[in-house]
């Protein structure tokens, strides 16, 4: 389970709890205001479909791989830098090893 979420740009960035490709993870971009706050949403994610014009999913090919995103009145690009992996020991649980991804996210216009 990924708990990775940021604040930038004015929105807030999630990285999906779950991906089939583990090389190819999906980011939710969403505006940061008191809707996804109170849906916890640097912390659950949120659904596209249940918020039109809010939240935009990101589904990276592989390394490398850089979308563009029009949110909140700015367009930016997302690039998917690195991959790498950190040990993690869960409580109750044995040292796992868990992946971690990097973005590059840049302002267009």
């Amino acid at each position: 389970m990924n708990s990775d979420s940021a604040l930038a740009f004015g929105l807030g960035w999630k990285l999906a709890y779950s991906f089939s490709n583990p090389d190819g993870p999906v980011l939710q971009a969403f505006v940061d205001d008191a809707a996804s706050r109170d849906g916890e949403w640097l912390t659950y994610g949120a659904s596209p479909e249940a918020t039109p014009g809010q939240v935009v999913s990101l589904a990276f090919s592989g390394l490398g791989d850089t979308q563009a995103l029009i949110l909140a009145g700015q367009t930016l690009q997302v690039r998917f830098e690195a991959r790498g992996t950190t040990r993690v020991t869960y409580p109750k649980g044995s040292p796992e090893e868990e992946p971690v991804y990097t973005f590059v996210i840049e302002r267009v216009a």
